[in-house]
């Protein structure tokens, strides 16, 4: 399956040379979407965090989405 999803939401700058981004309101749309992908799948034999590939260029943006994730939010 692929998926691209537009989110509205605001990009903010992060880092010394304010060249990373992040966008809280994707980070959490994702997150909630792969809550919901794992909860659908478990009855269907499960889902691995290994069969899943999210594509993100900025290193703050992984690093929310990782925050957000390790929360309890996301089984891994």
């Amino acid at each position: 399956m692929l998926a691209f999803v537009n989110v509205d939401g605001a990009e903010l700058r992060s880092g010394e040379q304010k060249r990373s981004c992040s966008n809280a309101e994707e980070a959490d749309a994702l997150v909630e979407f792969l809550w919901a992908l794992f909860e659908t799948q478990a009855s269907e034999g499960g889902l691995s965090c290994t069969d899943i590939g999210v594509i993100r260029p900025y290193a703050a943006q992984v690093e929310r989405i990782r925050t957000k994730s390790s929360k309890g939010k996301v089984r891994r």
